[in-house]
C-alpha cells in the first residue's frame, strides 16, 4: 500500500532540499537578450490609456484617476527610520 505524502513531506522531515536551475545565467548576460526599448514602453502606456475606460468599470478603485493605474509617492517614516540606521544617515526631503 503506498502512503499519501503531505504537500510539505520534506519540511515536516527536515530534510534539506537544493535545486541548481541548469539555466541560470547572471543578469547581465540574460538582460542583453530582452527587445526591451522605448517603443515597447510607448506601447504598453497606449495600450493602457485605451483601457482605462474598462479599468475604471471593473476596478472601482481606479475610478478617481480614469482609469490610469499610479502608485502615489508617500512618506514611509519607518523605512526611512530603519535605512537611516543601516546606513549613512539619509538628506532630508528623499522617502
Amino acid at each position: 500500500m503506498r502512503k499519501h505524502f503531505s504537500p510539505f513531506y520534506y519540511m515536516e522531515l527536515i530534510v534539506s532540499v537544493f535545486w541548481s536551475n541548469p539555466k541560470y545565467e547572471p543578469f547581465q548576460t540574460e538582460v542583453k537578450k530582452i527587445p526591451l526599448n522605448e517603443k515597447y514602453v510607448k506601447d504598453a502606456e497606449e495600450r493602457l490609456k485605451r483601457f482605462a475606460p474598462y479599468i475604471a468599470k471593473v476596478f472601482p478603485e481606479t475610478r478617481n484617476l480614469n482609469g490610469i493605474i499610479e502608485s502615489p509617492i508617500v512618506p514611509i517614516p519607518a523605512m526611512h527610520q530603519q535605512l537611516s540606521h543601516m546606513y549613512k544617515p539619509i538628506r532630508r526631503g528623499f522617502y
